[in-house]
């Protein structure tokens, strides 16, 4: 079986499909990962091919798309206090997908020779699967046009299954109050450059592969595969001193794949959070760039500060985790059992997260409003201190547990690929 994975260019949508990746590759059969230039070496260095899309823009922010546009759809979603409260995420992930297809946004052309490019690859490649990252919806129609099943690979929620089952719903009752609707109206130009009309397929492929832990489902209609989230962050030698058993609790302190600060919207600068390390009986572990480990200024001796190291090898010697709440940070940490000190913040991962960790009592959430260096000192050494959150973290542990494995995915794919691609 040949087995395309098209994802777009962020490490944090490449990372959870590397596993998947190999245990297809084990099997025997046929891999290729397409993604833009820059994310060839990502691929590479994981023992994988790389297919380049070109030069296609790295990313956009949910702005693309106009005031007027998120208005209507908030507007038309009808969302009560709960579900209004994960909104700030869809709009973070789902618009800024759509806001690059609409006319006229200059970004589109890079979008449409992604799509041309991974078309052109796919005609010739002749793939039985196309796998790819909800937000990579060039995708769908590289699977259509070249006879391939079509399935999506969760990095996270599923937001996009969730806001169109809601809106498909409240536009078949007509209390959306559109006349349109506006995620196909937002598709339909690119579907038509290749002779497509939208179907449901088109945004939500044939079936979903979610790697996320039952209890972190959304409300949605898609037909779900489940694997188990196997950790990758990128390979890396082991040091020595992680071969040594650290004499103090191990904290690790990590700001994710794409992000540069603890909050967004607040400043928390890195250096008080090291001072705060060194009064406390503990060794912090700081994953830092150098622009950020050159801001701190004196370092602690408890203190250790690296610019890379792959949480698969840190986070086992580790008591505890202090991250910006993103999925590959969660779930790294609960695939080693190891409490987390979650820095909130609406709009994006955090939400989601954090309520899970709650949830399993398997550490705190900060928020910002109520944040402080001094209440992080507190928060970390009750985590520390209190058996109860590795107890929690064991069972958020097994929430992942639960789900099969890649290996043991793989023959459930082969078989809804024999009954879905095109003869």
């Amino acid at each position: 079986m040949r087995v395309l994975i098209a994802v777009m260019p962020l490490s944090s949508h490449l990372y959870p499909s590397i596993p998947l990746a190999w245990a297809l590759q084990n099997a025997g059969h046929e891999v290729r990962i397409a993604s833009n230039a820059g994310m060839g070496e990502h691929i590479t260095r994981a023992g994988l091919t790389a297919v380049s899309t070109g030069e296609e823009p790295d990313f956009v922010s949910a702005e693309q798309i106009t005031q007027e546009r998120i208005e209507a759809i908030t507007r038309a979603l009808g969302l009560d206090e709960q579900e209004g409260a994960l909104w700030g995420a869809v709009r973070h992930y789902v618009l800024s997908v759509f806001g690059r297809y609409y006319a006229g946004d200059p970004l589109n052309a890079g979008l449409q020779g992604m799509a041309d490019r991974l078309v052109d690859f796919a005609r010739s490649w002749k793939p039985d699967l196309v796998i790819w990252d909800p937000a990579c919806l060039p995708a769908p129609i590289a699977a259509r046009l070249s006879g391939a099943a079509s399935a999506r690979l969760l990095w996270g929620q599923d937001y996009f299954a969730w806001l169109r089952s809601k809106l498909v719903a409240r536009l078949a009752d007509g209390s959306a109050g559109l006349g349109e609707d506006p995620l196909v109206t937002a598709m339909t130009p690119m579907l038509e450059r290749f002779g497509l009309t939208f179907d449901e397929e088109m945004l939500l492929g044939q079936w979903t592969i979610d790697p996320l832990p039952a209890p972190m489902h959304l409300p949605a209609d898609p037909t779900y595969v489940p694997m188990r989230w196997i950790p990758y962050n990128g390979g890396a030698e082991l040091p020595t001193w992680l071969t040594e058993q650290p004499k103090r609790p191990r904290v690790a302190l990590s700001l994710g794949l794409t992000t540069h600060r603890l909050f967004k919207n607040i400043d928390v600068p890195l250096s008080d959070i090291v001072a705060m390390a060194g009064e406390m009986d503990i060794e912090l572990v700081a994953t830092l760039a150098p622009a950020q480990a050159a801001t701190l200024g004196t370092v602690p001796d408890n203190v250790r500060i690296v610019e890379y190291v792959p949480l698969n090898l840190l986070l086992s010697t580790c008591s505890a985790i202090i991250h910006h709440g993103g999925y590959g940070t969660f779930m790294a940490a609960a695939s080693h059992g190891v409490p987390q000190l979650i820095a909130m913040e609406e709009g994006g991962d955090a939400l989601a997260t954090s309520a899970q960790i709650e949830h399993r009592g398997a550490g705190i959430a900060m928020r910002p409003e109520d944040f402080s260096i001094a209440s992080m000192r507190k928060h970390l050494q009750r985590i520390l201190d209190e058996p109860s959150f590795r107890t929690g973290a064991t069972v958020l542990n097994g929430d992942l547990q639960a789900s099969p494995s890649p290996a043991e995915v793989v023959p459930v794919l082969e078989r809804l690929t024999a009954q879905y691609r095109s003869a």
